[in-house]
């Protein structure tokens, strides 16, 4: 790892922080004061929203991160201003006219107004807020970065502790404070970057059809990507309505939600700042200096998940006991599962550094289509079968698919060193840690939970002090220079 990636990293981090202790005060308004089909509902709405968003962009964010050191700052800005605005309009329309459309012909209050007219708004918003954003995660402003996050969690989490505790406890109050949320937000952002010129000089004579076309065809394909990747993580969910009914789907958005919440907090803050980084080092110090760095990056994160995941399945009971209600419990085998698959999904980016740098987005598509259709196979097959269990296993296969796959195609371009033993030392760490933890029960979940949590992060970090050298050593120098 670098000091710069520490920082970046760290920074980021912050604002995870922030958003899962946000995130731990709406978990328990949301499953205490919402009917489980209530919970399910809110969990298909939010779904939606991303998937239309993910659609309006069309890739265009991610072609602001690997084309904006490329360009001249007014030719840039004048060119993804131009598209920014146009796509999201178009697609805003289209979409609207699809929904239109099936609305005649089907029964779901997804397509019924004026739910779907606020999951087009807040689509739009949240697209326009990715491109502004992407503006200043290609520029490394990651203090900008963190405030911003912290700012919108704070609008979204007051806007929906007022709709639901105050207003309605609905699934539309909640949509409808998010709609209010991200119009604020989105005020915010346009302010700050256009104050801060992260985009200036816009000229209609500086717009140029192939500098356009040069962004979509880097985007469309890294569009498809995306919506496959959403897909994919969202899939499980709609099926499992279908099958099993939306009590089911309730219980299983619980543990999916704070799963994902978990991994955003562990490797989110890594997975922003770590693609600029790569690109950096690649560009100004060449392959072997990349390849060390994704080396060094990939051993620290095989060090400690396995501990993370460990920990979350010896704690996963006493966690939901203390925020959701008991019907959750029940459910709370399911975290851990799932938990590793969210993981396996953060790590994609940096076991498909070699595509990313060879823009190869149409193979990275296509691996992530292919994990999409073994996760939906084996959903249709097994859900009606095994239930929940299966949709989080199926969830973990399909994702250790890609990630083999991208591992295997990024090593044509960059020799990213596996360290199995490494890991098995480091899933040793873990069960050592749990053979210790899962004997303590007190009669409080809440000192249960802190018990455990305090004990077993002590048990880990004392035997990866001991028996791993060299990574305690680098660690250490990391941390020595970033308070220098």
């Amino acid at each position: 790892m670098s000091i710069k990636l520490l920082k970046q990293s760290s920074l980021y981090s912050v604002g995870k922080l922030f958003a899962f202790a946000a995130g731990l005060v709406s978990y328990p308004v949301l499953t205490k004061t919402l009917s489980v089909e209530e919970y399910g509902t809110v969990a298909l709405l939010t779904i939606t929203i991303g998937l239309m968003s993910s659609f309006i962009k069309l890739g265009v964010q991610q072609s602001i991160v690997r084309f904006k050191h490329e360009l001249d700052k007014k030719i840039f800005s004048s060119n993804i201003l131009a598209l920014s605005l146009t796509l999201t309009t178009l697609t805003a329309v289209f979409l609207f006219l699809v929904g239109a459309m099936v609305r005649q012909y089907s029964g779901m209050n997804l397509f019924q107004m004026p739910v779907y007219l606020i999951i087009i708004f807040s689509s739009s918003l949240q697209a326009l807020q990715s491109f502004c954003i992407n503006l200043l995660v290609s520029s490394e402003k990651s203090v900008a970065v963190t405030i911003l996050g912290i700012i919108y969690k704070l609008l979204s989490l007051s806007t929906m502790l007022v709709a639901i505790l105050l207003i309605s406890a609905s699934s539309f109050s909640f949509i409808l404070a998010l709609l209010v949320a991200d119009i604020i937000y989105f005020f915010i952002l346009v302010f700050w970057v256009f104050k801060n010129e992260y985009i200036s000089g816009f000229s209609f004579a500086l717009v140029d059809k192939v500098v356009i076309r040069s962004f979509l065809l880097f985007g469309i394909p890294m569009f498809g990507y995306e919506i496959s990747n959403m897909f994919h993580a969202f899939l499980d969910r709609f099926l499992i309505e279908i099958y099993l009914g939306r009590e089911n789907l309730g219980f299983y958005s619980a543990s999916y939600n704070m799963a994902k919440m978990i991994s955003d907090l562990m490797l989110g803050g890594l997975v922003m700042a770590i693609l600029p980084q790569y690109l950096s080092i690649w560009k100004n110090e060449g392959r072997s200096a990349t390849e060390l760095f994704l080396t060094n990056v990939n051993n620290v994160i095989l060090l400690f998940l396995p501990a993370v995941v460990v920990g979350i399945f010896a704690l996963s009971s006493d966690l939901l006991a203390i925020l959701t209600t008991e019907q959750y419990k029940d459910y709370s085998y399911l975290l851990p599962i799932i938990l590793i698959g969210t993981f396996l999904f953060n790590l994609g980016i940096i076991y498909s550094a070699g595509l990313q740098i060879q823009k190869k987005s149409k193979t990275m598509l296509r691996v992530v289509i292919e994990s999409v259709i073994l996760n939906l196979l084996l959903n249709i097959i097994f859900i009606p079968m095994f239930g929940l269990i299966s949709a989080a296993i199926n969830t973990v296969i399909s994702y250790l698919w890609a990630s083999f796959r991208f591992y295997f195609l990024t090593r044509q371009h960059l020799k990213i060193t596996f360290n199995l033993l490494l890991l098995l030392r480091a899933t040793t760490y873990a069960m050592i840690m749990y053979a210790v933890i899962s004997s303590i029960q007190l009669s409080s979940e809440f000192g249960s939970l802190i018990t455990k949590t305090f004990l077993g992060g002590f048990i880990v970090v004392f035997l990866i002090y001991i028996f791993e050298p060299k990574m305690r050593d680098n660690i250490i120098s990391l941390i020595k220079s970033r308070l220098n």
